[in-house]
């Protein structure tokens, strides 16, 4: 009789200490953040050097948030399940199984990736709301305009459509490569040195505006409001022959130098001004012939060639060449 209250009394302990053991190998994690203290233990991992999470097994996550800089990351062995809340602000790369039976919410900012094999409810994306006036960058690219973004180049693959009220603007360095459709209602400056490349479909209903400077090509399709051009103002003899006598005294050379080839250059200034471009070009012939006599001497080769270059494209302005 002792023996069989016994064997119940074990058969319970080892009842108990099963189901202790599944709810501490089993129980989901619960956290207000992804990061080394919740992405821990059987089936994934946590690297610190790149704050990214792997999962490659089997994982169930309760209600938690992927911080910006954060990433996901379900390999192809990994399986993750959640019924609770997951709020992205960082990255999710699936190349794995995601089943979920919860949220996903996808907010501005944050990335969400599918190559493998996507179970449940769909992603919820937040809308961004862009601020009234924007300069293109990697942020206003990825986090706004949807876009992906190499080497100072934003790619529209999808649809965008700049709103009422929105100025974009496309600054020196940066070009937004359209192969996508792109929509404008607002406007688009496309400043000195942006380019804006238009391989796909733009519709424009507001103002694109290519500045003095500024690049539009088109090989795509393009419909609506005609591109704006600014006309550039060519800088007149007088004001090159300033930035010519700048050029001159950023160099740095001996004082006498210096002034000798400055006063040539102001006196085809005076010249100018009087009227006299016969003599302003004899003053800048002058001019040329003593920085080639001090060319690898006294002046490096290559400043002086381009002195030189400028002071002949002056000359050629004058002449009306």
């Amino acid at each position: 009789m002792n023996g069989g209250i016994n064997m119940k009394k074990m058969e319970l302990f080892y009842f108990l200490f099963a189901v202790l053991m599944l709810f501490i190998f089993a129980a989901p994690v619960s956290a207000t953040d992804l990061d080394a203290t919740t992405c821990i233990g059987t089936g994934w991992s946590w690297d610190a050097g790149t704050n990214n999470c792997t999962v490659s097994g089997d994982v169930y996550i309760s209600d938690v948030t992927i911080p910006a800089g954060t990433t996901l990351y379900i390999n192809n062995l990994g399986n993750f399940y959640t019924n609770a809340t997951i709020t992205n602000f960082g990255t999710i790369n699936n190349v794995g199984i995601i089943n979920i039976v919860g949220t996903i919410i996808n907010k501005c900012g944050g990335t969400f990736t599918n190559s493998g094999n996507f179970l449940g409810n769909p992603v919820q994306y937040e809308s961004c709301t862009p601020p009234s006036i924007m300069d293109l960058n990697e942020s206003t690219c990825i986090d706004i305009i949807g876009g992906y973004w190499i080497s100072n180049i934003c790619t529209v693959n999808a649809s965008y459509n700049v709103s009422s009220g929105i100025t974009l603007n496309i600054n020196n360095g940066i070009t937004l490569q359209i192969s996508g459709i792109l929509g404008n209602f607002g406007t688009i400056n496309i400043n000195d040195g942006g380019i804006f490349e238009n391989l796909g479909n733009v519709y424009n209903q507001g103002t694109i505006f290519n500045a003095c400077g500024g690049t539009f090509t088109n090989s795509g399709t393009f419909d609506g409001v005609p591109v704006q051009y600014e006309l550039c103002t060519e800088p007149t003899p007088a004001q090159n022959i300033q930035n010519l006598i700048n050029d001159v005294e950023n160099l740095n050379l001996q004082h006498g130098i210096e002034n000798s080839l400055v006063a040539k250059l102001n006196a085809a200034m005076q010249k100018i001004q009087a009227n006299n471009n016969a003599e302003a070009i004899n003053s800048l012939q002058a001019f040329i012939n003593e920085v080639m006599a001090l060319r690898g001497k006294k002046i490096p080769e290559g400043e002086a060639d381009k002195l030189i270059a400028d002071a002949q494209a002056i000359i050629l302005q004058l002449t009306g060449s």
